[in-house]
């Protein structure tokens, strides 16, 4: 069989190719999205933060309503982020009016973040009805606030082991380096890339991590976002 001329090839790369690239091994990570929520108060547009409830996983962090996504089975996106709204703050799909999204974020713990902007009908935080179990409680911050106070940046190494540290101190090889004939270097624990971390001290609480690296990407849209709900 004769090989295809550069030309040929060239077309059918191009018919098989995505036409929007993707993420590569999605599913071997957390998916998971948050609702950016806002709503107008006190006369200003505010973000609407939450803090999770000490005891459950990640608690006592500040963070936008959310959670894991069923990928798996199709869930959008949006789908996740207004029904984890819904079971968190009690707040109804119909007060909730979807405006896009913003990029995607990666988390240093091998958690991907789909960020959903929308606006929330909310007279007062009063009107909301978070669940205990999961919420501890509900605070606003005027979105103006951030674009007047940018965050301060740290950063945390990742550490890639080889391994996994079971709970009675024995050790799991999870990438047998030595029998794949791979360089000696990856048999030990090898540095990973240097993360750098967004930290905003708000006057409500410290808004840190995902959630601040999303209000980063958020705050330079602002002078498109208007009173009378238009355009946000």
């Amino acid at each position: 069989m004769n090989a295809p001329e550069p030309d040929q090839l060239l077309q059918r790369l191009r018919q098989a190719l995505p036409a929007t690239p993707g993420i590569g091994g999605r599913g071997d990570y957390r998916n998971s999205a948050v609702l950016v929520p806002l709503c107008f108060q006190e006369d200003c547009w505010q973000l609407l933060f939450e803090e999770r409830t000490v005891g459950i996983r990640q608690g006592g962090e500040v963070c936008f309503p959310g959670g894991f996504m069923d990928f798996k089975q199709g869930e959008t996106p949006a789908e996740a982020a207004v029904r984890e709204t819904e079971e968190e703050l009690g707040i109804s799909a119909e007060r909730i009016r979807l405006a896009g999204r913003l990029d995607t974020v990666i988390g240093p713990a091998g958690m991907l973040v789909e960020p959903v902007v929308g606006v929330v009908d909310s007279p007062d935080l009063d009107s909301f009805q978070p669940n205990p179990a999961e919420v501890a409680r509900v605070f606003t911050v005027p979105l103006e606030w951030f674009r007047r106070n940018p965050p301060e940046f740290y950063s945390v190494q990742m550490v890639v082991e080889p391994f996994r540290r079971e709970p009675d101190g024995s050790v799991t090889i999870t990438f047998p380096a030595r029998e794949l004939g791979v360089p000696e270097c990856y048999q030990r624990p090898w540095p990973g890339t240097s993360i750098q971390v967004p930290v905003y001290r708000s006057p409500e609480a410290v808004v840190w991590g995902i959630t601040a690296r999303i209000v980063l990407d958020l705050v330079p849209r602002q002078a498109t976002i208007r009173r009378d709900g238009g355009d946000v």
